[in-house]
């Protein structure tokens, strides 16, 4: 029997509504327009109480010419069938767009599905008793949701997408296989997978080919709760029996915790099974080229060789790929602690201009000061190199003055700011980025203690307390943006001592050395990750020390005599220590701050008192550490005296 369905319109002669199309014995069933089935009453029920979309047996055939919708989002259900091929029959798709929900089974049967682009499959294959299928996937708007292990005869993913359902939130993560019989062919399709990054033990989704691979395929996993951790060989996720001519790579960045995971062909790797495709999380040093052995000169007499002893054989090196994004959340930690940090000739100039022993009754100041600044460090083991730079605006004023002696000099006052960081981290290894901003504002006061005896030397003591809060953003190449906020106290106390080389008519020579205690303890509090990626900073809050000692030269040119008017040129060098590194972990992994343990540093500026009232100040660090730390910065400064 044949029946032909030749009218192609898509309303009188498609198949619409609940039905189902059955071919048995010797009939054939060819459509033409389009079909539809669903579950209802009229849809066939087997004797196993199956539910078949469309079902051949004996030696019987149904062929779509149309489009074909097999199912529903609506009604589906893993135990219908949307196709059943038996022994001897056969079930054919010709280039329309196929929807289709259950199963697909060749039990001695033979399917051949070729689809347009939009298709999609949910539910399994499987091929019993020598049974055939074959399966064309065409489109990049194409995709199948595999929700199960299954098993067909040959793949094409012509740009489609194969998927491996994702288990839900609650669930416990079972590997799905998928195994091609033949051959697997894919013309830049895409494979997704499920896998627990971590180590090569790790559970995964996974392909098998016992035939051959041809073509490329991007490769997309979501993590099931890995944390991350450094492979040997690596996460097998392909296994290709045939000759293994395809080629796998990353579909996108594959991240967790702080490590990043390339596709890799297993024979690049050692000890891997040259055929197969593996994920891996670490880099391996290049060999280094082979020196020959210089030939030995003939002799005449004929000697007896002797085995040479064989070096030892270095093993590989293994190192974990660090995300960049590692080093983005350092930038930010880094800037919330430092962005408000201040000295005494910083924030407020030389204060032997302030209250000069007058008559004149000064109760109050205010002052402005405006930082500009680049920073540069490694990290992870200097395969990440972080580059930013730094706005800070700070406002404050005396709010009390007074002395005891008539000598010393008392200073009482609130300060507050706005800072800014933006951050860039790029990984030397594979070339990823990530870009990080912090902003946020700062509430405080100061207090400070200036001997300022009868010839300007004598000691000084200055005090701030600060609580800092910000807003912080991390954004990874190809990932999402994260947004976390941060806050603490950071709170300082400085010394010095200022001692008079010498003088002249204009000029005093000055050298005054100094030290410095500052605790920083901004931090954020611990932040997931959208790819599940526990963030939170490492080790205890962070004591900085400083030593150093300023050059200064106080006086006024000639033609400001008589007026009130001085100046200081300055040069100052300093020692800086971090008690602690600034570091991060993501999940179990800690990438730390290089460089910035010890570093040196040198300060050239200015400051003026223009009059009684009116102070400037500007000045240019640069610090200098191990593994190409640097940080450059400007200020420049105003204070006005009432």
């Amino acid at each position: 029997m044949s029946v032909n369905f030749n009218n192609k319109s898509t309303e009188k002669n498609s198949f619409y509504g609940l039905t189902t199309i059955a071919a048995t014995q010797s009939s054939s069933i060819t459509v033409d327009g389009n079909f539809k089935a669903d579950f209802s009453a009229d849809s066939l029920i087997l004797p196993t109480n199956t539910v078949a979309y469309v079902y051949s047996t004996g030696t019987s055939n149904i062929t779509l010419n149309g489009d074909a919708s097999l199912g529903s989002e609506y009604s589906k259900n893993p135990t219908y069938w949307s196709m059943y091929s038996s022994t001897g029959s056969s079930i054919n798709t010709n280039g329309g767009k196929l929807t289709a929900y259950g199963r697909m089974v060749s039990s001695g049967g033979n399917i051949d599905i070729s689809t347009a682009d939009q298709s999609y499959i949910w539910g399994t294959t499987s091929t019993t008793n020598n049974g055939v299928l074959n399966l064309n996937l065409n489109g990049n708007g194409s995709s199948w949701d595999m929700i199960n292990n299954s098993s067909l005869s040959n793949l094409t993913l012509n740009g489609s997408t194969l998927r491996y359902e994702k288990p839900s939130d609650n669930a416990s993560f079972t590997p799905k296989t998928l195994i091609v019989n033949g051959d697997y062919n894919s013309n830049n399709g895409t494979l997704v997978l499920n896998t627990v990054l971590a180590d090569d033990a790790s559970a995964t989704d996974k392909l098998i080919v016992k035939g051959n691979t041809s073509g490329s395929t991007d490769v997309v996993i979501n993590n099931i709760g890995g944390n991350g951790a450094l492979t040997n060989t690596g996460i097998e996720i392909v296994e290709v029996n045939g000759n293994s001519a395809g080629s796998f790579r990353n579909g996108g960045r594959i991240v967790a915790g702080a490590y990043e995971y390339f596709v890799r062909s297993g024979a690049t790797l050692n000890g891997a099974n040259a055929n197969n495709w593996y994920l891996v999380s670490d880099y391996k040093q290049p060999d280094p080229e082979p020196i020959p052995e210089p030939t030995p000169e003939p002799t005449p007499e004929p000697v007896v060789p002797v085995e040479p002893a064989s070096d030892p054989v270095t093993p590989a090196i293994n190192n974990n790929v660090y995300r960049p994004e590692s080093g983005s959340y350092l930038a930010n930690l880094v800037a919330a602690n430092t962005l408000f940090m201040s000295r005494l000739h910083d924030r407020l100039g030389e204060t032997q201009y302030t209250d000069v022993l007058t008559n004149e009754s000064k109760v109050t100041s205010m002052w402005l000061r405006n930082i500009g600044g680049h920073n540069q460090f490694k990290s992870g083991d200097d395969q990440l190199k972080t580059t930013g730079n730094r706005y800070v605006v700070q406002l404050g004023g005396d709010v009390a003055q007074w002395s005891n002696n008539d000598l010393d000099r008392w200073h009482l006052g609130v300060m507050a700011g706005y800072a800014n960081s933006q951050n860039s981290t790029r990984s030397r290894i594979d070339s990823y980025s990530s870009k990080g901003s912090i902003d946020g504002y700062s509430a405080g006061m100061y207090g400070t203690w200036y001997a300022n005896n009868e010839d300007k030397s004598g000691a000084y003591t200055d005090t701030w307390v600060l609580y800092n809060w910000f807003n912080n953003e991390v954004k990874g190449e190809e990932l999402a943006t994260e947004k976390y906020k941060s806050s603490g106290i950071t709170a300082s106390i400085e010394s010095g001592y200022s001692f008079k080389l010498g003088e002249n008519e204009h000029a005093s020579y000055w050298l005054q050395p100094k030290a410095q205690v500052v605790w920083m303890g901004v931090d954020a509090n611990g932040h997931h990750e959208s790819n599940g990626t526990y963030v939170v900073q490492d080790d205890a809050n962070n004591i900085m020390t400083r030593l150093g000692v300023k050059l200064y030269e106080n006086g006024h040119h000639p033609v400001d005599d008589g007026k009130d008017r001085t100046f200081q040129p300055f040069v100052e060098a300093n020692w800086i220590h971090n008690v602690n590194d600034f570091a991060v972990k993501m999940n179990d992994n800690r990438n730390v701050q290089d460089g910035a343990k010890n570093i040196g540093e040198i300060k050239l500026g200015v400051e003026g008192k223009i009059n009684n009232n009116l102070t400037l100040w500007g000045n240019v660090a640069q610090q200098l550490g191990t593994h190409s730390y640097s940080d450059t910065q400007a200020i420049l400064a105003v204070k006005y005296s009432f």
